[in-house]
């Protein structure tokens, strides 16, 4: 995600909260430039109300918990910033994300919904909106809309829908409660994942491009990766979508081709497997290193 994110747009910096001592030496060892690893025990010191419920939670839930804390720790430590985005680790960027933030010029938070077709309209107990990108302007009105996720998630982070509730993301839908500045990201480009494929109609731009309802796709979701052994499986069934030759090999093929080649390159950093514990990420030694860095993945988020 991070490389694809410079190949585009060399501009934002990047912070990693390491849910593993692992995942932080291998990201110093990587040393990529404007990104900086954040050790979870720094972080839970920073944030002991946080670290304070650790015991009560899965570690599904823990790690729902950190996301909009770690977006209060990246805002506190670099105040000088514009915005504090949080990103899920298995988007992958194909162009730049800049329309998306010519859509907020005039608000201080921003959201993508899930886009669900109608047949799949039953998915909305898991939220309105997706968690794998939430912006926040770094003024009182997004400041204040991150303050009030992160009381929340404090209060409740459960891995199963409960009332309009879903571990991080179903408060994404009371947004408004914090304030009237929210904007929903409307470009098709944004955020294309398995889940709404059947809502728009993906085309080939060029050998190197893919187009969401004629506009350049910017970042596609990767949700639900599996592998085994040297294949990967993606299951697109559960979502009623196709998988076209141009979402295979306009998407797929350059993520796994980019996903192959960091394993490559961090497989010699890691404990060998079974060295330390391992929950369900595959069957790479990268499954360690996934296990901090991609902190949501189809094993812990079950359906979502």
């Amino acid at each position: 995600m991070i490389d694809s994110l410079r190949r585009v747009d060399d501009d934002g910096q990047v912070w990693v909260l390491c849910l593993s001592d692992e995942t932080y030496d291998a990201l110093l060892v990587l040393d990529r430039t404007g990104v900086t690893p954040i050790r979870l025990s720094d972080f839970e010191q920073a944030n002991p109300q946080v670290a304070a419920v650790r015991d009560e939670r899965s570690i599904a839930e823990y790690y729902f918990t950190t996301t909009p804390w770690l977006v209060r720790y990246v805002t506190r430590i670099a105040s000088e910033l514009e915005w504090v985005t949080y990103l899920d680790a298995d988007l992958w960027f194909f162009a730049s994300p800049r329309p998306i933030y010519d859509e907020l010029v005039s608000s201080s938070v921003g959201i993508i919904p899930h886009r669900f077709p109608s047949a799949q309209s039953w998915r909305l107990r898991y939220g309105t909106y997706n968690v794998g990108w939430v912006s926040f302007r770094t003024d009182d009105a997004g400041t204040a809309c991150a303050d009030w996720w992160a009381a929340r998630c404090l209060e409740w982070c459960g891995d199963k829908p409960d009332n309009g509730r879903f571990a991080d993301q179903g408060y994404l839908d009371g947004f408004e409660t914090a304030t009237d500045r929210v904007h929903v990201i409307e470009n098709a480009g944004a955020d294309v994942a398995p889940w709404n494929l059947r809502s728009h109609r993906t085309t080939r731009q060029d050998s190197n491009g893919v187009l969401v309802d004629g506009q350049p796709l910017i970042f596609f979701h990767f949700h639900g990766i599996t592998r085994n052994v040297k294949r990967y499986y993606f299951n697109h069934a559960s979502y009623g979508a196709k998988t076209t030759s141009t979402v295979r090999d306009g998407i797929y093929l350059p993520y796994l081709t980019a996903l192959r080649r960091v394993e490559r390159e961090v497989s010699s950093m890691l404990p060998k497997e079974g060295s330390i514990a391992r929950r369900s990420l595959g069957g790479s030694d990268f499954g360690t290193l996934r296990r901090g860095v991609l902190r949501r993945v189809a094993s812990l988020r079950r359906d979502f």
